[in-house]
């Protein structure tokens, strides 16, 4: 899975004309810059930034950058470090190397890149080590990815019209400005390996801005170019107006339940996620805040859930528990073979509008239905009836036993 997020994020920046690019996934920044044929390269790390990928180069290191503020003494060479500490040796970092004296805690050694030495400092100087790293590579040409301690997330709007907005956050801070890409996967960097990764100029990318665009089974957000900041960073967007929907009750019933009375039924409203529609974008699932108006003033009534819903499919927000809408279920026979066990349901909804019924199972066949339904849609896995107000349904339900 590493290997492949890589593969498409490579392809994705072949194809950007921007020189520094900002890839955030749901869990780290990936910074991106092209080099053309460079003798040598000197980047400054923090801490938490590491290299992830580099294209084209003879080698590359890295190094501690600075230990101006660092007083240290100087052990030798691998051989002297071995002779000071022998085998009392314990590791505290491993990128770069810190060794401590299992036996002394006051002291850590590090390699000084400047001297090719191992050195002793105060382990109160640990901080100051870590936060210090320079990447040195040599006849650089190409891609330089570098990750960076940065996070996205989102939540959307639904005011009171129907107005769909939509709010991206990346948390974490940059230091120069970037034309930022937000891709909703995670990415592994530990035991990152840059070997077998591939590369390719044949696809293609149009990024229109702070729409959701599909590829290769990412979905990818250009925010375009943001500039420094520290802590978080908010984009609000408008994605369109909903023109219609449906406010639908919905029962789910397991095929091996019992019974159960009073069940208030969840609330799902529906709309067709078309142009035509006022939408027509993929939608990342993500929590909703369902706005109302009452006495000229708008609020946040609901905090809700949005399923994940492409371009031209139903899309589905879950509003919680009804207070008007109850449901009893009653199971009025059973039988039970070596090949099947069949079940008679009755089924009592009390509430307004619309209902789906959904019996969920396994190989599920309906052998009879009693009572007044809009449609029913029958599947291997679950079958589905449509009612519509306060109606009583027997159905009798086999399970086939493979």
């Amino acid at each position: 899975m590493k290997k492949y997020v890589i593969f498409i994020l490579i392809c994705i920046i072949s194809l950007l004309s921007f020189s520094d690019d900002l890839f955030i996934f749901r869990n780290t920044g990936i910074i991106s810059k092209d080099y053309p044929w460079t003798d040598e390269i000197k980047i400054p790390l923090d801490k938490n930034e590491n290299v992830v990928f580099i294209e084209n180069a003879d080698f590359y290191k890295i190094s501690l950058s600075n230990l101006d503020d660092i007083n240290f003494k100087i052990i030798g060479d691998s051989d002297d470090l071995k002779n000071a500490l022998g085998s009392r040796i314990t590791m505290v970092n491993s990128n770069p190397i810190i060794l401590k004296d299992v036996l002394n805690l006051n002291y850590i050694y590090f390699f000084n890149s400047y001297l090719n030495l191992w050195c002793r400092t105060d382990a109160i100087n640990l901080d100051s080590l870590l936060n210090h790293k320079l990447l040195y590579a040599k006849n650089v040409k190409g891609k330089v990815m570098l990750s960076k301690p940065l996070s996205w997330d989102l939540f959307y709007s639904l005011k009171n019209n129907s107005d769909l907005y939509v709010t991206y956050t990346i948390s974490g801070n940059i230091k120069t400005t970037y034309n930022t890409i937000l891709i909703d996967e995670n990415f592994n960097i530990s035991n990152k390996s840059n070997n077998d990764l591939g590369y390719t100029k044949s696809m293609t990318f149009e990024s229109a801005q702070y729409v959701p665009q599909i590829e290769n089974e990412s979905a990818l957000i250009n925010l375009g170019e943001i500039k420094p900041f520290n802590g978080e960073f908010s984009k609000v967007i408008k994605l369109g107006t909903i023109k219609n929907y449906e406010d639908i009750n919905f029962l789910n019933i397991n095929f091996y339940s019992n019974s159960f009375e009073n069940k208030y039924l969840n609330i799902i409203r529906e709309f067709e996620n078309t142009k035509e529609n006022g939408l027509g974008i993929p939608l990342i699932k993500g929590n909703i805040y369902i706005f109302t108006k009452k006495e000229n003033k708008e609020f946040i009534q609901k905090v809700a859930t949005f399923s994940k819903t492409n371009e031209n499919e139903i899309g589905k927000i879950n509003l919680g528990q009804s207070w008007n809408s109850t449901a009893k279920l009653k199971v009025l026979n059973e039988t039970r073979t070596k090949n099947y066990i069949d079940k008679t349901f009755n089924i009592n909804v009390k509430g307004n509008g619309k209902t789906e019924i959904e019996i969920s199972g396994q190989s599920l066949n309906l052998l009879s239905i009693k009572g007044n339904y809009i449609k029913k849609d029958i599947y291997s896995d679950k079958i589905v009836i449509y009612i519509q107000g306060t109606q009583n349904l027997e159905l009798t339900i086999r399970s086939n036993i493979k």
